[in-house]
């Protein structure tokens, strides 16, 4: 246990401190971008980027989050050769459908343009260029969580985010257009990803324990296949729906309202995502709990109600910084988004939702329940295209802000049914937990200030 706990303080600490950095830059990129485009330049750049994903649900078969989970169990079991050909398999896979996909795309621009004000044609290369290196970006990510590179991965987010900061600055200079600030998103996704391939091979390459296991030798054939035909296929057919219906608010917004529409809103979800990924612990015990749960199942019960008393400390006052002071700093620094206000403040209460749901992804993971998360994504693709038609045809931008919140707690109400009902797995112990401090806590809260003291002050022995 003592080994997971450091995993989990230490992943938690580092990316909470690079994200720190992170937001910040990004903050900063964001608030110059919303400041120098017009509010329709700025739903139409965010129709752009709803392309991502659907193309990445093609090109990577919807099974990221089981690659990651199944490597980590590979190695959890001590089966590394494994886990690196998953990982090369699974790349395989994705550059032949990727490359497939552009192909089809290019024949089919000129249907495409009417899904979009503008001739989408003159956009087809940098549409193009966005989607490799956000599927790029996304294939790091999987190699950086499978194999637990927690301060890679935060490094890595943070060179994303610094690179456009810098090219968004030289926009001063050469001037804010629609394609200059998308190119600066197309240059910073495939600028990182090239800086961080030697980082990727490398977690790959020396899995410290790797020289030390005695494991059957690896098959030849793809393992990939081999998941899909196992687990895998319930998580393709659950995921490409929910990329669907992920788009489809913003697009809803501007065939019954305007791009100015989907800016506001895009611009209260941007908010949200700032602030709620500011302590990613939810990506860091993801691959714990896919490894741990076939272990110790109390263990694991444990990890995630400290996960949920602990994100609920940090949500509370962060809401209430948030409710306070967004209205006066938009009102300050970009006027032109005040109607924004009243729909971060709705949106925002998804943190508290977000709180109470952690692990229960991780756990049917780690289970290897994929038709129970399957029948779980099949009723939410319902509720959630049912709350957005009718909530936005009736309360308009309001609606989507509301739907949010609507979707999360269904989600979180269904899982916890699921979890409970048919798993017998319930990690809850009460209201009381929430307001004990034991031995155990005891132990996190020192290992947290250890680890801030030691980020913080590497120079310094603690």
């Amino acid at each position: 246990m003592a080994t997971l706990t450091r995993k989990i303080i230490e992943g938690t600490v580092a990316t909470s401190l690079g994200n720190i950095l992170l937001k910040f830059t990004a903050f900063v990129s964001f608030i110059i971008i919303t400041s120098q485009l017009s509010l329709q330049d700025y739903g139409i750049l965010n129709l752009f980027f709803t392309v991502a994903g659907p193309a990445a649900a093609f090109s990577m078969i919807s099974l990221e989050r089981v690659v990651v989970a199944d490597a980590a169990s590979y190695r959890g079991l001590g089966k590394y050769g494994y886990a690196r050909k998953l990982i090369s398999d699974y790349f395989k896979i994705t550059l032949v459908l990727l490359t497939s996909l552009l192909i089809i795309s290019w024949f089919l621009k000129v249907l495409l343009t009417s899904y979009f004000s503008l001739n989408i044609s003159a956009y087809f290369w940098p549409l193009a260029f966005f989607v490799i290196g956000q599927i790029s970006m996304n294939f790091i990510s999987v190699i950086f969580e499978a194999y637990e590179r927690f301060k890679s991965s935060a490094l890595f987010q943070f060179g994303e985010a610094f690179i456009r900061f810098v090219v968004v600055l030289s926009l001063f200079h050469f001037g804010f257009t629609l394609l200059s600030v998308f190119m600066a998103y197309i240059i910073s996704k495939i600028l990182v990803v090239v800086l961080s391939v030697p980082f990727a091979m490398r977690a790959i390459n020396n899995d410290s324990e790797m020289r030390f296991s005695r494991e059957p030798d690896v098959p030849k054939k793809n393992l990939v296949w081999d998941i899909i035909k196992k687990h895998g296929k319930w998580e393709m057919v659950r995921d490409f729906p929910s990329k669907i219906t992920g788009i489809a608010a913003p697009w809803l917004l501007r065939i019954t309202i305007s791009n100015e529409a989907v800016g506001l809103f895009s611009f209260a979800q941007k908010i949200y995502s700032f602030i709620s990924s500011a302590f990613p612990l939810t990506s860091i015990i993801f691959p714990i709990i896919s490894r741990s749960i076939s272990e110790n199942v109390e263990k694991t019960k444990l990890i995630i109600v400290k996960a949920q008393k602990y994100l609920l400390y940090l949500y509370l006052p962060m809401y209430i910084a948030a409710y306070v002071m967004i209205g006066p700093i938009i009102k300050t620094f970009i006027p032109h988004y005040i109607a924004a206000v009243l729909l971060i403040k709705i949106v925002l209460f998804d943190l508290f939702i977000d709180a109470f749901s952690v692990g229960q992804s991780a756990v049917l993971y780690g289970l290897k329940q994929q038709k129970l998360s399957l029948l779980i994504n099949m009723i939410m693709q319902v509720i959630i295209l049912a709350s957005q038609i009718v909530l936005i045809t009736s309360l308009g931008v309001v609606g989507a802000s509301i739907s949010v919140l609507v979707t999360g707690f269904s989600s979180y109400l269904l899982r916890r049914y699921i979890l409970e009902k048919k798993l017998n797995f319930s990690p809850a112990s009460g209201w009381r937990v929430f307001f004990t401090y034991d031995e155990y806590d005891k132990l996190i809260v020192d290992k947290i200030k250890n680890n801030l003291f030691r980020y913080a002050c590497p120079w310094k022995k603690t």
